[in-house]
């Protein structure tokens, strides 16, 4: 008589390998493909946040080719409403502004995250004069902020080339900031951790506006010594003659006219002795070979039929 398996039915099951259904191949696809929905998933939101920060850094090259642009018109006594600059007119103008900057930004980072580690591993060495070291951190911070006060109400003059007043705010916010990050961490519920939060908020809000104070500042020192250079290599730059049918009664410190032709010819007057300065659109904004800073004006050259203009490189 044939006896029955004595074992536990769940036991007997328990041990024999399930069958892989197409329920299981479709997570592992999800878990480790790369075209499952989380996959999918992953990829948008890393295209949302290249296109976010793509956006970011679009407006803030904008906005700093402004304060450039601005700065350099500014020299010559021009304005940006009397140029027609594009969005990616301003964006390239800001290369010179952010270069700089961008570099001693990413030097620092890369400084303050080398230095963190030792830093803390220091004041954990310290026992109770750690306390003492952050209290002369903020100390220091404080006093900066003391003097970019000094200089915003012009009790301390500082030279107008260096952005001395928002980078002193700057560095004394995040020094204050940073010495209360190393302190030791309160409780995070309650009210004690919503102020902690609130405080965070504004510190960066601050540090962040300061650095953006600083950034503008530079950018438009930046502007204006590309304007002095300007005036200064006035000379090497392109020259313009100009041949008109009626006189322009063009003028200036170097500017010659001089009547060609004949009753019949086309053109009448020719002007030499004139620089390029910028073009916008089809107006030309030109200045005579001569020109100094409050002795003579911009020539400004809207598209008109009756004019041509020839461009010369400078000998």
């Amino acid at each position: 008589m044939a006896h029955a398996p004595t074992g536990d039915p769940g036991t007997l099951s328990s041990q024999r390998p399930a069958p892989a259904g197409p329920s299981s191949d479709g997570e592992q696809g999800t878990q480790h493909g790369t075209t499952g929905p989380s996959g999918l998933l992953a990829a948008r939101t890393a295209v949302g946040l290249v296109l976010g920060q793509l956006g970011a850094v679009t407006a803030l090259a904008f906005y700093f080719g402004w304060v450039r642009t601005s700065a350099y018109l500014a020299y010559f006594g021009l304005d940006t409403s009397q140029v027609e600059f594009s969005t990616a007119d301003y964006v390239l103008r800001s290369v010179g502004a952010a270069y700089w900057p961008l570099m001693w930004i990413g030097a620092t980072v890369v400084l303050a995250l080398t230095v963190h580690p030792h830093i803390r591993t220091a004041l954990a060495g310290a026992g109770d004069r750690s306390a003492l070291y952050l209290n002369a951190a903020v100390a220091v911070g404080l006093a900066m902020l003391g003097v970019a006060a000094a200089g915003l109400t012009d009790l301390w003059i500082f030279p107008s080339a260096v952005p001395v007043i928002p980078l002193l705010i700057t560095a004394g916010l995040t020094l204050i900031a940073y010495s209360w990050a190393l302190r030791s961490s309160p409780p995070t519920g309650g009210a004690a951790g919503a102020l902690r939060a609130a405080r965070a908020v504004a510190l960066a809000g601050l540090i962040a506006g300061g650095l953006f104070w600083s950034w503008g500042s530079y950018a438009h020192t930046v502007g204006d010594r590309a304007a002095q250079r300007t005036m200064a290599e006035l000379g090497n730059r392109t020259e313009v003659l100009i041949f008109s049918a009626r006189s322009l009664g063009i003028a200036g410190p170097g500017v010659h006219v001089d009547a060609i032709g004949s009753d019949g010819s086309v053109y009448r007057f020719r002007y030499t002795g004139l620089r390029l300065l910028l073009r916008s659109g089809d107006t030309y904004f030109l200045l005579p070979k001569g020109w100094h800073r409050g002795d003579a004006s911009v020539i400004v050259l809207p598209p008109s039929d009756e004019m041509r203009l020839e461009f010369f490189a400078p000998p």
